[in-house]
């Protein structure tokens, strides 16, 4: 039996090659499905259900990733979402972490420093965040009268300083469920 159940969704095999191999590396017997497209994803979830994390990219050749994200997140709000990017700024990732997604990962990192990222957010620990992502989140929750709670406050406030998960998980005792509970209002909005 496998020990967790990841979706691969990337329109690049290359892509999707490399993220499998981080997947391998942070854990044992994963079962790893993989589509390129909306559509590959969708006949995936009916020929398998959903996964326990997935790595969704949001431009796919027949929509955006954010649908994807949105339904799985709305049928199954316990799965880990994590977008697999190049791009390291709000613009590109506030939708999808709207939309359900907890985290992303930069493409352009090594496979090792992934699947450490991989290991640490199925251990609990917050999903990875950009500063300038953390920076807007801090924002938003507190332009819609949510303040978060203290933990989160900081470990966003750690982040937008340029301080590693790692580093500002250990700052500010966060965990990933206090984050992703903070998150909810925006999702709602």
């Amino acid at each position: 039996m496998p020990s967790i159940t990841v979706w691969i969704v990337d329109d690049l095999p290359q892509t999707r090659a490399w993220l499998r191999g981080a997947v391998t590396a942070a854990f044992d017997d994963p079962l790893i499905l993989d589509a390129g497209s909306l559509a590959a994803a969708r006949r995936l979830r009916q020929a398998h259900g959903w996964p326990d994390l997935a790595l969704i990219d949001l431009h796919l050749p027949d929509g955006r990733g954010t649908e994807l994200i949105a339904e799985l997140h709305r049928t199954r709000p316990d799965v880990a979402i994590l977008v697999p990017t190049i791009f390291d700024d709000d613009a590109h990732l506030y939708d999808a972490m709207r939309t359900g997604a907890g985290g992303h990962l930069l493409k352009d990192q090594p496979v090792e420093t992934l699947a450490t990222a991989l290991r640490a957010n199925a251990a609990g620990a917050p999903p990875p965040l950009s500063p300038s992502l953390a920076r807007r989140l801090l924002r938003e929750l507190e332009a819609i009268d949510a303040p978060p709670p203290d933990t989160v406050r900081r470990y966003l406030q750690q982040r937008a300083r340029g301080l590693t998960a790692a580093e500002a998980t250990e700052l500010s005792g966060i965990d990933g469920a206090a984050l992703h509970r903070a998150l909810a209002p925006l999702r709602q909005n």
